[in-house]
């Protein structure tokens, strides 16, 4: 064989047919069946299923919460089933002219029947921890102006009082609100439920 016929045998072989190479044909016709288009078609159709599962996946938290929140609320509606029962007060006035004046009133849809109210203090003022006693002494019906005890509260109102004659209540209590110290005074509901305020104390 000269070097020309050798080379005509290489360049045919270069062009050869896809029959006579079947490897050949068998990936120009997978190339083929999968066109760049198909391939962009089922990235959109990707993004698209996963778009869905985040809205699915935040449908459920909304509504998680949505349930949250209506638990919270019929919590908070059943417990002003019964009486609520709030206090405030504050000492005004030195000496003998030092009284205690307040609002007892009942939020809840149902009566409150208040049977008996109850100081509370320390025996030292805040701070001295040696030699502090907690002391206490319950309010009797003679020093509250006002009300009487024990009180029948309709739901949904309140009433003004005044505690007068401190040093009659308790001396104890009466040097206790004159040295401005920590002073409560609670209700009790005839179903065990307290109203507790702390008394404050007028500029």
């Amino acid at each position: 064989m000269t070097f020309a016929s050798g080379w005509e045998a290489y360049r045919e072989s270069l062009y050869m047919t896809p029959a006579l190479c079947p490897g050949f044909s068998a990936l120009c016709l997978s190339a083929s069946s999968h066109p760049p288009q198909q391939a962009d078609h089922s990235s959109r159709e990707g993004r698209k299923l996963l778009g869905a599962d985040w809205v699915a996946r935040g449908t459920a938290i909304g509504s998680g919460i949505v349930a949250l929140m209506s638990l919270g609320w019929n919590v908070i509606a059943w417990r002003r089933q019964g009486p609520v029962v709030r206090l405030r007060a504050t000492c005004t006035g030195r000496g003998n002219q030092m009284k205690i004046s307040g609002r007892i009133s009942n939020s809840g849809r149902f009566d409150a029947h208040i049977d008996s109210a109850t100081f509370n203090w320390r025996s030292s003022p805040e701070g001295s921890v040696a030699g502090s006693k907690a002391l206490s002494c319950d309010l009797s019906a003679d020093h509250i102006q006002g009300i009487a005890l024990p009180l029948h509260l309709p739901a949904q109102t309140g009433q003004e009082f005044a505690v007068t004659d401190l040093r009659e209540v308790d001396l104890g209590l009466a040097v206790a609100l004159h040295d401005r110290r920590l002073v409560t005074l609670t209700f009790r509901t005839a179903s065990g439920k307290k109203a507790k305020a702390r008394i404050k104390y007028a500029k």
